[in-house]
């Protein structure tokens, strides 16, 4: 990008370097759930899986895994830790790679 491209250390960037637009996020999320025809889901939703199938890893600590979401471990704890936690993780494994077994 030359001169276009604004270096901020950003993770997520749109095509200049500069941050991106929420708005255009859900847009872009819609259109490939759309595509792939699947129910849309929200950035959230998204955080929120991941977040919680990563609670399930006992090699990841509550606060490395706190200080990974930008958040506190009692965050972590009320949000994305589940009672069904173990459930959650098999079915998200059988979704993420098919055969998985359980």
């Amino acid at each position: 990008m030359g001169e276009a491209w604004h270096d901020l250390d950003l993770v997520i960037t749109s095509e200049v370097g500069t941050p991106v637009d929420k708005g255009n996020i859900r847009r872009y999320l819609h259109r490939v759930c759309d595509e792939l025809d699947i129910q849309r889901i929200s950035a959230y939703e998204l955080r929120h899986t991941a977040l919680t199938i990563m609670s399930t890893d006992e090699d990841i600590s509550l606060l490395d895994l706190a200080d990974y979401a930008g958040t506190s471990t009692r965050m972590v704890e009320d949000t994305y830790r589940h009672p069904n936690c173990e459930r959650v993780l098999i079915v998200n494994r059988k979704i993420l790679i098919p055969g998985t077994p359980t």
